[in-house]
């Protein structure tokens, strides 16, 4: 049998809770904290590069999450370094912080990224969008960040600013209209598809269960039952 993989355990913060902000951060310097911090960084800036190294490696490697985080957590010689005089801790507490929000954030790990993904595909069959799957998931954000950018706000909005009701709770014209809004941003979204050259047709579906043959059984021909002599 396979060994099985321990899930690992949360990352356990160094500091106060309220300490990881401008002014939480402040008052640790103030107090004489400076080791402290340094201390929590080093933790923190660790942890960071080991889950950035994990995301690389996976298929979340060009997400937010890992393109604008990777090599954004400098050593602590190399803040120092940058230091306008001897116990300047500014660029220390701005680092601290980015580095405890990603540690901190669901989408620093794979395992997060793919429940994220989960949720927002849930959320999306939900409002009636229901062809979108985990294979053109990506696909299908980068399509509604640039349909924003262009200024189609309305369209965007629809799919991730809808407070739509349940399938059960709407009426037949309330559902014909769900389904015609559904196929017109699918439609939409083929086509920038093949404009990437990306499209692919969908796989015929499987037939399940067994199929009947077409040809008719020939009738069975009742057979005579041999008696023995006695």
């Amino acid at each position: 049998m396979a060994p099985r993989h321990r899930s690992r355990a949360p990352f356990q913060l160094g500091l106060d809770p309220a300490a990881y902000t401008p002014q939480g951060l402040e008052a640790y310097a103030k107090a004489g904290k400076e080791a402290e911090l340094k201390t929590e960084y080093s933790r923190l800036r660790r942890e960071a590069e080991d889950r950035l190294r994990k995301l690389g490696r996976s298929e979340f490697a060009d997400s937010k999450a890992y393109t604008e985080n990777v090599g954004n957590f400098p050593t602590l010689k190399e803040i120092e370094a940058k230091q306008a005089h001897p116990g300047d801790l500014r660029d220390l507490e701005r680092h601290l912080i980015d580095a405890h929000r990603f540690v901190m954030s669901k989408a620093s790990s794979a395992s997060g990224q793919r429940e994220i993904r989960r949720e927002n595909i849930s959320t999306l069959h939900a409002h009636g969008y229901s062809w979108v799957n985990t294979k053109n998931f990506k696909q299908f954000t980068d399509f509604m960040e640039e349909m924003r950018a262009k200024g189609a706000r309305e369209e965007y909005y629809m799919v991730y600013g809808s407070q739509e009701l349940d399938a059960d709770d709407m009426d037949q014209d309330e559902l014909k209209e769900r389904k015609s809004r559904s196929e017109a941003l699918r439609a939409r979204f083929e086509e920038w598809q093949r404009e990437q050259g990306t499209w692919k047709p969908p796989a015929p579906r499987k037939k399940t269960g067994r199929q009947k043959s077409s040809r008719k059984k020939a009738p069975k021909v009742p057979t005579r039952r041999r008696h023995s002599n006695r």
